[in-house]
């Protein structure tokens, strides 16, 4: 592989690690939101005046920035073997 190559799969790691991480966060926030909702309707049942929760705020969604910082942890890590946990 080519110092091109690694450097371009590195990217792809970091756009992969970040898209779970904000998949995973996403769906925490919807369950959470989803049973509250049920909980409602439910209290809805004896009183029909029962306000819903409001949309919850989803986590904002990453951005190249944070892929290509993501991406740089992740080289360094490579290059020096030196693990930077607050970067990541």
């Amino acid at each position: 592989m080519t110092p091109f190559e690694i450097r371009l799969e590195l990217v792809k790691l970091a756009k992969d690690m970040l898209s779970e991480e904000y998949q995973s966060k996403r769906s925490l926030v919807e369950q959470d939101w989803c049973n509250q909702v049920a909980v409602a309707m439910n209290k809805q049942a004896a009183n029909p005046e029962t306000p819903l929760p409001e949309t919850p705020k989803f986590p904002t969604y990453f951005t190249e920035n944070d892929i290509v910082e993501r991406a740089s942890v992740l080289n360094e890590f490579i290059s020096s073997g030196k693990h930077a946990p607050n970067r990541l």
